[in-house]
């Protein structure tokens, strides 16, 4: 009769690390925008996008265009004297938001409006097989988005004020940090 091996360990291993050096929770609020942002670029192109103005198509492009640039850039080690670029993500991400704010405003301001051919009649009379309901999706989404980009941007503003650039972000290449003091002398001489 077999016996079954005896149990060594009952440790339950580590969580893997994931393959990118972004902290955690914007890794996960990177992937969720991600998915969000392909849902909004597939409701907006059964429209081609006129619902919204062509906004959304646009936003949906450039953030996707954005994730994956920080996505690659994180992945890739820096020299000492390169800067890590954290916080010019951060700010990209807010200018994002703002982006996706303005895409859900004028999403919102097409579907209250009741003439002309930018509607879901309009759009009717020209063959387009649109309903209010995608429009209404298209918002809906759009406002995810902003409270995506909003979450990322906040969430890389606090954590920059906190640890300055994280060290988890683009770790340098085995080199020592080494802050040298800039000293600058400023003279102003009054003019008549």
């Amino acid at each position: 009769m077999l016996k079954p091996p005896p149990l060594r360990s009952l440790k339950i291993p580590d969580a893997p690390k994931p393959p990118f050096h972004i902290p955690p929770a914007m890794f996960y609020l990177t992937c969720v925008s991600l998915v969000n942002t392909l849902l909004v670029l597939a409701f907006s192109l059964l429209d081609y996008g006129v619902l919204s103005l062509w906004v959304n198509p646009a936003a949906c492009v450039v953030t996707i265009v954005f994730h994956c640039s920080v996505i690659a850039l994180s992945r890739q080690k820096r020299d000492i004297e390169n800067p890590s670029y954290f916080s010019t993500i951060v700010v990209c991400t807010h200018l994002l938001a703002l982006v996706w704010f303005s895409s859900m405003v004028i999403t919102v301001v097409v579907l209250l409006s009741y003439k002309g051919d930018f509607t879901v009649d309009g759009l009717r009379r020209y063959g387009l097989h649109v309903s209010i309901h995608t429009q209404r999706l298209q918002c809906v989404l759009a406002a995810t988005e902003f409270l995506l980009m909003t979450g990322i941007g906040v969430n890389g503003h606090l954590l920059a004020r906190k640890e300055g650039d994280p060290a988890s972000w683009r770790p340098p290449a085995d080199a020592k940090i080494v802050h040298q003091p800039v000293v600058i002398q400023t003279t102003f001489a009054p003019t008549y």
